[in-house]
């Protein structure tokens, strides 16, 4: 994205975007990426810099631990304009 000056550069097959997302396929993917145009490069690099909603919910967290962390009621995300 710096390096060659591509803003709008964006993985759709991504799979970090897919399950940051919630999301089952790359179709679905490009839709939503499509609200984010020109500046999909940088949606892709917030996405990929915070947890996945999916890969949490998978691994529970030590009594406490949660709630410490602030992830109890973490919020889905979305990037919608």
């Amino acid at each position: 994205m710096r390096a060659l000056g591509e803003p709008d550069a964006f993985p759709s097959g991504d799979l970090g975007l897919l399950r940051s997302l919630g999301l089952t396929n790359s179709t679905e993917l490009e839709g939503r990426g499509e609200t984010w145009r020109p500046w999909r490069a940088y949606a892709t690099m917030y996405l990929w810099s915070v947890p996945s909603p999916a890969i949490n919910a998978a691994q529970p967290a030590a009594k406490g631990e949660a709630a410490r962390s602030g992830t109890a009621n973490q919020p889905r995300i979305s990037l919608e304009l």
